[in-house]
């Protein structure tokens, strides 16, 4: 535990506004990454209006899958936009408060178990419309192994270009003792921003993370550790959220 807090202090802070984006990465290109979305999370607080805004990943027609920590709060929707052919941004979908879902994350928390569940489901108001550039994202059935490869990706916003989304190839590495068991970690120059929070984690075609945290000198540490919710360890939450709510929905 006193490894986790030290390593926390000196490299990572917990991710909420789109100010910064996949580091030493590319602009995604067409027609790759179409389950790739931008949130833009509306919340009321007694003085003003707060947008936050994070990333995220289309996984069924009425589904996505993001970090918890974009979507706590006083929420009065999401609006989901997707990038397609020519990096044009448009609305997609809508997401009611009731209608978000999220693994037991207590915002502020600062443990390696609320750590572990910053994840969440936003069912849509309606049906995505798949096309040949918006597609959902296969969730992984296998946990990756250390030293494989992956690839992030996310909206963060930089100087230029802010509204296109950018990836970049990461390696991952063990960090169960001084992280977590059940989060992933990759380590080096390819590095997520606030921005690029929710964002996926894919391998071989497969979502195997969400991004949740990562170094608060990322502009400048080339060797900023980032943090991922592991998918897999949470496939049977995710599948009972998404059943109990096609069970409870009234026709």
């Amino acid at each position: 535990m006193r490894s986790f807090w030290l390593l926390l202090a000196i490299l990572i802070k917990h991710s909420g506004c789109l100010e910064r984006r996949v580091y030493e990465g590319e602009l995604v290109p067409i027609h790759s990454q179409k389950y790739l979305v931008r949130l833009c999370s509306q919340f009321t607080s007694p003085l003003m209006k707060i947008n936050r805004r994070c990333s995220g990943s289309i996984i069924d027609k009425n589904w996505i899958i993001t970090a918890a920590h974009c979507v706590v709060g006083p929420l009065r929707s999401v609006r989901v936009y997707h990038t397609s052919e020519y990096f044009t941004t448009k609305l997609i979908a809508r997401v009611d408060p009731q209608n978000v879902f999220n693994k037991d994350f207590v915002k502020g928390s600062k443990t390696v178990s609320n750590e572990e569940n910053d994840l969440a489901l936003l069912k849509t108001r309606r049906p995505i419309t798949f096309n040949d550039n918006i597609e959902p994202v296969l969730l992984a059935s296998y946990p990756m192994e250390f030293g494989q490869v992956g690839i992030i990706a996310g909206y963060g916003k930089s100087e230029s270009n802010a509204s296109k989304p950018r990836e970049g190839a990461v390696r991952i590495i063990d960090c169960k003792y001084t992280i977590g068991t059940d989060l992933l970690c990759s380590v080096g120059a390819v590095r997520a921003g606030s921005g690029d929070s929710g964002g996926p984690l894919i391998s071989e075609g497969r979502l195997h993370g969400i991004i949740t945290q990562s170094c608060s000198d990322v502009e400048i540490n080339k060797f900023c550790v980032t943090i991922y919710v592991d998918v897999v360890v949470n496939l049977n939450w995710i599948q009972n959220v998404m059943d109990s709510s096609i069970k409870t929905q009234v026709f």
